[in-house]
C-alpha cells in the first residue's frame, strides 16, 4: 500500500523488489535516503543487504552533514560581508537614499527575496512612504493600510504565507505596484527611545512558501541599520523627512 505504482506506470518499468535505507547525520537526525530498485538475480534484498547500505549511508550522512556545513559557513561569511559593507556605509554614502538602496538590496540577496522595502512613518499624518524605490512606486498610504501599516500601529512582525488569507490587514502596496504576494515578511524599524520608525519588508521568498526564522533574525538586524540611519536623519534634519537624497556627510560620520 505504501507503493506508488504512477512512476512504473508513466515509465513503462517494472518495480520487483525495494531496499530504501534512512540517511542520518551524528545526532541522528534522517537528513535523506537511498533506495534501490530491483535485486540482481534475486526476487528480494535481504538483511545482508540492509545491512550494507546501513554502513554505506554512515559516510554517505558525514558527506551530507559536511556539505551542510560548508553551505552554511558561506552563507556566515556572506552574512557578515553584507553587514560589514552597510556599516562602512553608515559613514560613506553621501545621500540618505543610496544608504537605503544598499541596505535593501543586500537585504533581498541574502534573505532570497523578489522584493525588498523600507517605508517611512509620518506619525504626524499618519501615513507611510517607501524609500529609495522609482517613481512610479513612490505612494503615500495610510497607516490603517497594508501590512506595512499594520507593523507601524502594532509594533509586531508579521512572517506569513499566502498574506491574502490574513485578516489582520489588506495587501494595498502590493496592489498599487503589481506584485502577485505568495509570502510576506514584515519588521518594524525602531528608533533609539524604541518607538516605531518605519517598516520593513520582504516580499516573496524564492523556491520557498515562507520565510524561515532565520531570515527573520537576519532582517531584523537590516533594521537595526535602518532604525539607525532614520533616527540620526531625524535628529539632525526633521523638517527634510520627505525630501530625497538627503545629505548623510554631517549627520551620519
Amino acid at each position: 500500500a505504501r507503493f506508488n505504482q504512477q512512476i512504473d506506470k508513466q515509465t513503462r518499468y517494472r518495480t520487483k523488489s525495494i531496499l530504501c535505507v534512512p540517511i542520518k547525520n551524528n545526532d541522528g537526525t534522517i537528513i535523506g535516503c537511498t533506495q534501490m530498485i530491483n535485486k540482481l538475480n534475486a526476487p528480494e534484498f535481504n538483511q545482508t543487504d540492509v545491512d550494507l547500505m546501513s554502513a554505506f549511508n554512515v559516510f554517505c550522512g558525514i558527506a551530507l552533514s559536511n556539505a551542510q556545513l560548508y553551505e552554511s559557513a558561506t552563507q556566515s561569511k556572506k552574512k557578515m560581508t553584507a553587514m560589514l559593507d552597510i556599516a562602512l556605509n553608515l559613514t560613506t554614502s553621501s545621500t540618505f537614499n543610496s544608504l537605503i538602496g544598499n541596505i535593501t538590496g543586500k537585504a533581498k540577496e541574502l534573505l532570497e527575496a523578489e522584493f525588498c522595502y523600507v517605508f517611512i512613518i509620518d506619525r504626524a499624518r499618519h501615513v507611510c512612504k517607501p524609500l529609495a524605490t522609482s517613481s512610479e512606486q513612490t505612494i503615500e498610504f495610510s497607516t490603517k493600510s497594508d501590512a506595512v501599516g499594520f507593523v507601524a500601529t502594532t509594533g509586531s512582525e508579521v512572517n506569513v504565507s499566502e498574506p491574502q488569507k490574513d485578516k489582520r490587514f489588506d495587501l494595498f502596496f502590493c496592489e498599487h505596484v503589481k506584485i502577485e504576494p505568495n509570502s510576506i515578511l514584515v519588521m518594524p524599524i525602531v528608533d533609539a527611545s524604541n518607538q516605531v520608525v518605519g517598516v520593513m519588508e520582504a516580499i516573496n521568498k524564492n523556491g520557498m512558501p515562507k520565510f524561515t526564522d532565520e531570515d527573520q533574525a537576519l532582517l531584523k538586524a537590516f533594521c537595526s541599520f535602518t532604525g539607525l540611519a532614520l533616527d540620526r536623519w531625524m535628529m539632525k534634519k526633521p523638517g527634510e523627512f520627505w525630501k530625497n537624497d538627503v545629505d548623510l556627510v554631517d549627520s551620519l560620520t
